[in-house]
This record gives structure tokens, C-alpha cells and sequence, in this order.
């Protein structure tokens, strides 16, 4: 197993990779939405961190991080958006490895910490993050999802 850097080679293969995760949990996107939006992503954000793990020519999994700044001393820390290991490939050591590679990453750009967030109904993914070291910061995740968004941001919300 490799992980390694999405470069733009990968993203046409990587996004059915991001478009497996989008079913796995529940959600119905199309592929070629999923490169468009990736390929635009990739050339925008250089700061934006894609990895895949692969054996040969199958793809295993991937992690995505973006920069959060300023966080200790004015430095960048790190958040896994996500980590995704196909159901093929589960109970192999991915996930442990694309973490690992996560944060040797973050480390190589200056990161004091790298932070994350798991779902509550997932406590296989807590115990492996808490077994390579995570803490519980005990803080809450808030989000504003596209109508609550566009009321803060002062826009009429679709009837």
C-alpha cells in the first residue's frame, strides 16, 4: 500500500473515489458533478491536502484536509474533512495509515495540531483516532446548513 499525494492525473479516478463516499453515506451525486467541482477545487486551493492509498492500480481510500489559520503562533493548523477507506479495503490498516500520512503533512507545512471530527454513531473511527492519540476537546460542532446560511448571511430563505 502507498499513500501518496492526489496529483491531476488522479482526479477523474478520485472522484469516483469521493462519489463511493457520497453513497456510502447515503447521499446521490453524479461523477461528473463530483471532477468538475475537484478539478476546479485542485487548481484554486493549493492549500487544500488530497490523499490516496493504493495498491497497484486499486484505490483504497483517501483523507482531504484544509488549512485552518491562524491557529498556535500564528501557524496553520490542519482539519481532516475526511477519511474514507472503501468497504473492500476495511480492517487493513488504510485509515491508520492516511491518518499517519495526515499528519506527517501537516507537521512538513508547520501545523502545531491537526484536528477532526467524528460522528457519533461511528465510535470504530473514535477508538482508532483515540488510539493513535486523539483527545476529546469536548467542544461542539455547530454548522449552518444552506438555509440557515443564507438567513445569517441576510438573504430571503427559499419558501
Amino acid at each position: 500500500m502507498i499513500i501518496r499525494p492526489v496529483v491531476a492525473d488522479d482526479l477523474d479516478r478520485f472522484a469516483g473515489l469521493i462519489t463511493q463516499m457520497e453513497h456510502h453515506y447515503g447521499g446521490d451525486i453524479d461523477p461528473l458533478v463530483v471532477s468538475e467541482r475537484l478539478n476546479r477545487r485542485f487548481q484554486e486551493y493549493a492549500d487544500l491536502v488530497f490523499l490516496i492509498a493504493e495498491d497497484g492500480d486499486a484505490l483504497l481510500g483517501h483523507a482531504t484536509m484544509s488549512p485552518l489559520f491562524p491557529a498556535g503562533q500564528t501557524n496553520p493548523a490542519y482539519f481532516i474533512k475526511d477519511i474514507f477507506v472503501t468497504e473492500a479495503a476495511r480492517g487493513r490498516g488504510v485509515g491508520e495509515a492516511l491518518l499517519r500520512a495526515c499528519a506527517k503533512e501537516a507537521r512538513k507545512r508547520g501545523a502545531p495540531r491537526l484536528d477532526l471530527t467524528v460522528d457519533a454513531n461511528n465510535p470504530d473511527a473514535a477508538r482508532l483516532y483515540e488510539r493513535l492519540g486523539a483527545v476529546d476537546t469536548q467542544k461542539r460542532y455547530l454548522r449552518w446548513g444552506e438555509d440557515t446560511l443564507d438567513a445569517l448571511a441576510g438573504e430571503t430563505l427559499n419558501d
